[in-house]
């Protein structure tokens, strides 16, 4: 059987409100979460999206469910996939969605905490591998997506760790650094600072080089590449990508 198109599809309830009809509370808090949402780079759609999944869950606990997924989205958007199920949190969280003139958050958020033993069972599981779009793990809240791929980049890096790497000896960085590369007729020197992010680059794992515009990130990538080829790396063993970010 074909499933119905829910009631918060956008489209759909951008026509009901032309004929009279889209008005109610829980029409209402849609509304003033698009208006919210890119008040924290979320795209406008992200309350429609937030809705489809609480759409699952008892009619009367949609809008609790709403703000809950919600702040699910706004966690991540601000760089972390984990929700603490901390009622001081989601208060937080729920009045930023809300705005300052909103509806007060604390019952919702006592509503929305209620959920996790029962009626959010069709949208909420504690297995990632289970495909329910949202995960209880450990007192947090995750979007069953990112975790899996969060699970994925850890086990990843964790087998990378496991990989035996040939050390470099610091003379193979003594050579590229005394044959600089040049831009027109100057010559790109590293740093002290950059020495070292090469040293530990060519001689590592993993390792993370960061540094604002200017820095001279690309300059290290490349005299990672001439470090490693010194120390025996085949040129066809080494991939690239986007070492400027552009």
């Amino acid at each position: 059987m074909a499933r119905p198109i829910p009631p918060v599809d956008t489209a759909w309830r951008r026509f009901q409100a032309e004929r009279g009809r889209g008005a109610g509370p829980f029409a209402a808090l849609l509304r003033r979460l698009e208006t919210q949402a890119p008040l924290y780079n979320l795209d406008r759609a992200t309350p429609t999206l937030a809705a489809e999944i609480a759409v699952l869950a008892p009619e009367a606990d949609r809008a609790a469910l709403t703000l809950l997924v919600m702040t699910a989205f706004l966690d991540a958007a601000q760089g972390s996939t984990r929700t603490p199920l901390d009622p001081a949190w989601l208060t937080a969280r729920f009045q930023a969605l809300l705005g300052p003139d909103g509806p007060d958050p604390a019952p919702l958020v006592t509503q929305a905490l209620a959920q996790l033993d029962g009626p959010a069972a069709p949208v909420l599981g504690h297995d990632p591998d289970g495909h329910t779009p949202l995960i209880m793990d450990d007192g947090a809240l995750y979007l069953q997506r990112l975790l899996v791929a969060e699970r994925r980049l850890a086990e990843g890096l964790a087998a990378r760790l496991r990989q035996p790497v040939p050390v470099p000896d610091a003379v193979h960085l003594e050579d590229v650094t005394a044959r600089p590369p040049h831009k027109g007729e100057v010559a790109i020197r590293l740093s002290a600072e950059q020495r070292q992010a090469v040293l530990a680059a060519a001689s590592g794992t993993i390792t993370l080089v960061s540094g604002g515009p200017g820095t001279g990130k690309t300059s290290v990538v490349v005299s990672i590449l001439r470090t490693l080829v010194r120390a025996g790396v085949a040129p066809d063993e080494v991939a690239l990508a986007a070492p400027t970010g552009k």
